[in-house]
């Protein structure tokens, strides 16, 4: 993340009230900013294809996962799917307008929207060193999708 943002996080969710011996346990619903929502919006200069599996940058969920699940969800947020403009270094006026558009329908839908599934640690699905137990993921699963719940 940018150094401004960082520095940003660092000063806000600081020791003692976002996380710490004294604020409830960290990822999910008891932790101190529960029922919370969070949306991270961005923008990357990179077409989306470079955002994916085979993509050079990987999924935009892996490359968010630090901020969405290690700042987020470890603090009790329940944070959104990002909201995503590719190619905003060079996006057409016509491109630029869609955008706006759907930033305001994903607004309008910011407290309607399910979140993130991510585990809780305290769900049964770690063990007392937060590592996930054996066999409680879905088929095929691998990297930081293992921290999300299996549809259904």
């Amino acid at each position: 993340m940018p150094a401004i943002l960082k520095g940003w996080i660092d000063r806000v969710f600081s020791c003692g009230f976002a996380y710490g011996p004294e604020v409830p346990p960290p990822y999910g619903d008891g932790a101190a900013l529960a029922g919370r929502r969070a949306l991270l919006s961005v923008t990357a200069g990179a077409r989306e294809g470079a955002f994916s599996d085979r993509g050079v940058h990987g999924r935009l969920a892996d490359v968010l996962h630090p901020i969405q699940h290690g700042v987020f969800w470890f603090t009790g947020m329940a944070p959104l799917e990002p909201f995503a403009v590719h190619g905003a270094n060079d996006l057409p006026q016509e491109e630029f307008a869609a955008a706006c558009e759907a930033y305001g329908r994903r607004l309008d839908a910011l407290f309607t929207d399910e979140p993130v599934p991510f585990r809780a640690l305290a769900g049964g699905d770690y063990d007392r060193d937060m590592r996930l137990l054996p066999g409680v993921e879905a088929p095929g699963t691998s990297g930081f999708g293992l921290h999300l719940r299996p549809a259904g």
